[in-house]
């Protein structure tokens, strides 16, 4: 139990440890995707840089090179995203925005975050047909010969990562907008008790 905790900051307690427990599961989730993305972006760049030597130094192209660094660049791309999400930091148009009233702006948050949570469930449930073909068919990629099941497996987790970057954004927007306390109940409390 807090010790600062009193029964008439109920609310403001419970926002603090909501916030906690979300904080530490974004940080979590933050991590994986710092390291991945730094993992993929450092690959594609090796991978880069071997082809170019292949291809200009020695004169014999690698057949592989090109289809290893589209798959890192969309892994990168699905990292990236995904920190994007947890920290709000994608671009936007938002002069309008910026003018309404803060319940107002946390409002227009909250249902953009759940329309982006909709269609990522979406992109995830169409996903899964593509496994599923892939499985059947035993399709190989042209170059690495990897089998595509595993290729759009990673689509789908890469999709998984950005939704629950989304959900952890959009608990963070709504425990913002509806639970509220007040920012002096502290030092109100303090001064009840002199």
């Amino acid at each position: 139990m807090d010790p600062d905790f009193s029964p008439d900051q109920g609310p403001l307690f419970l926002k603090r440890q909501m916030k906690r427990a979300l904080n530490k599961a974004s940080t979590i989730l933050d991590k994986i995707c710092q390291v991945l993305c730094i993992l993929s972006l450092v690959v594609l760049i090796a991978t880069t840089n071997i082809a170019v030597f292949f291809r200009y130094v020695l004169h014999s192209p690698l057949t592989w090179s090109n289809e290893l660094a589209t798959y890192l660049l969309f892994s990168f791309t699905f990292w990236g995203a995904t920190m994007g999400l947890l920290h709000d930091k994608f671009f936007a148009v938002d002069t309008i925005v910026e003018l309404l009233p803060k319940r107002i702006k946390l409002s227009i948050s909250v249902i953009s975050k759940i329309l982006i949570s909709i269609f990522l469930l979406f992109a995830i449930m169409f996903t899964r047909p593509l496994i599923e073909q892939a499985t059947l068919t035993r399709t190989l990629s042209p170059a690495l010969r990897i089998p595509m099941r595993l290729i759009y497996l990673f689509l789908m987790t890469g999709l998984l990562f950005m939704f629950f970057g989304n959900i952890f954004s959009l608990l963070n927007s709504l425990i913002s907008l509806f639970v509220t306390g007040d920012k002096n109940s502290k030092s109100k409390n303090r001064e009840k008790k002199k």
